[in-house]
């Protein structure tokens, strides 16, 4: 199985036209999931921690995990972002994180994980979502057209195929569209722009993509890649009781 690639251009951001961010503090209590509802989608958020303790910051300093969990309230896969913001600077020099993926319904995911001193650090949180789009969206007119890239590393796509799918049968093509920040190296902030109409197709599509290695002449661009998920002949068969 190989990624196949069908087009080679410029992108706008996929997150250009987020709902509006939501940003909690978090210093004295940390707050149940609170909801949210933005203009093209609906999502919910919440900060955990967890009692293990290690050393972290500088100087060293006990500190514990704080994780950011963004759950997908439609029917429909979310593209979400999220972040974890801490005053700057701070004693520790712990630094703010943030991450992008996507969230299939009606599930959550750990969307930022960062080590943070005691509670009495001012934390906040953040998060936006918007729907994975369905069709693609129209090229732009100043698309750089001589930008290109070659996949020196394609993924095993049969190993991440999911399992469910595999069983049921079920094939596509998820398109997805990324950036390259180098020269050379892996796909970065990878998103679903045309789905394959299977949500854990697209899913597996990204993760698939993440472990691409590229080489590029335009770096910090978009890209956009096609990834196939389908069954081979001799497989199909050998599923099929015998007759």
């Amino acid at each position: 199985m190989r990624a196949g690639i069908f087009l080679l251009l410029l992108g706008a951001p996929v997150l250009a036209q987020t709902s509006p961010t939501v940003i909690t503090d978090v210093t004295d209590k940390l707050p149940a999931m609170i909801e949210h509802a933005g203009d093209v989608a609906r999502w919910a958020d919440e900060v955990v921690r967890d009692n293990t303790v290690v050393k972290c910051g500088t100087p060293l300093t006990a500190c514990t995990a704080a994780a950011l969990i963004v759950a997908n309230r439609m029917d429909k896969p979310l593209t979400c972002g999220g972040a974890l913001e801490f005053e700057q600077p701070n004693a520790h020099g712990i630094q703010n994180a943030s991450a992008k993926g996507v969230i299939i319904p009606p599930g959550a995911r750990r969307m930022v994980v960062q080590w943070v001193t005691p509670l009495e650090m001012k934390l906040k949180f953040s998060s936006s979502c918007i729907p994975i789009e369905t069709t693609a969206p129209a090229l732009p007119a100043t698309a750089i057209v001589d930008c290109s890239y070659t996949i020196t590393r394609a993924p095993d796509v049969e190993k991440f195929y999911p399992p469910a799918a595999r069983a049921e049968d079920r094939q596509g093509k998820v398109f997805l569209e990324f950036t390259l920040a180098e020269p050379e190296g892996r796909a970065t902030n990878i998103v679903v722009y045309q789905t394959s109409s299977h949500a854990d197709l697209d899913a597996a599509g990204v993760v698939a993509l993440g472990f691409a290695k590229f080489k590029t002449n335009c770096e910090g661009r978009r890209y956009r890649a096609a990834i196939r998920f389908s069954i081979r002949k001799d497989q199909a068969s050998a599923r099929s009781p015998p007759t």
